[in-house]
């Protein structure tokens, strides 16, 4: 048998209470402890094992922890989610705030867990100009020449004539 039961093992009882999942229940609850701040004596007197032995359960539990490929990282969250649901459910819908709190919290890790939450709309305030001269410059970088209409240039067939005296003359649109 294997050190570390799977979950569908656990639930059936098909293991009973052989001695690794004594061990395995044990390094479990060794480490909860330890997360929860109990001291490796307050574990080691709780559990009836030495201290010895509670850090080397520690250890061993956070290595299997940190081992979980991602894919059963989301499965454990979302059974515990699915936990805390069904706990809080009758007393959220029974008017409890607190459950009803907790609830939202829960919906709230759900949807962050699964990327529910559209990315955020940020406007960066560019005006066209400065774009303009931001793409030549980088089209430039790159080595090609950039259009002559965002490097300022006028057209290659066009001249520029000064009409401040209000004349149109010599001026055509064809």
């Amino acid at each position: 048998m294997t050190d570390r039961p799977t979950a569908a093992q656990l639930a059936s009882g098909e293991l009973g209470t052989g001695e690794d999942v004594t061990v395995w229940e044990r390094r479990m609850k060794a480490l909860t402890m330890r997360n929860a701040g109990a001291t490796f004596a307050r574990i080691a007197d709780q559990l009836g094992i030495s201290e010895t032995r509670a850090r080397d359960d520690v250890r061993k539990a956070t290595a299997e922890v940190v081992q979980l490929p991602v894919d059963k990282m989301v499965e454990r969250q979302r059974s515990i989610l699915l936990d805390i649901t069904r706990v809080n459910y009758p007393a959220a819908m029974s008017g409890d705030r607190d459950a009803q709190t907790v609830l939202l919290r829960v919906l709230e890790h759900e949807a962050k867990l699964y990327g529910l939450y559209a990315p955020a709309r940020v406007n960066v305030g560019v005006s066209e100009t400065e774009f303009a001269n931001q793409a030549a410059e980088l089209l430039s970088v790159l080595g090609t020449e950039p259009l002559r209409e965002l490097a300022g240039e006028p057209p290659l067939d066009a001249e520029l004539e000064d009409l401040t005296d209000g004349s149109t003359e010599g001026w055509s649109n064809i």
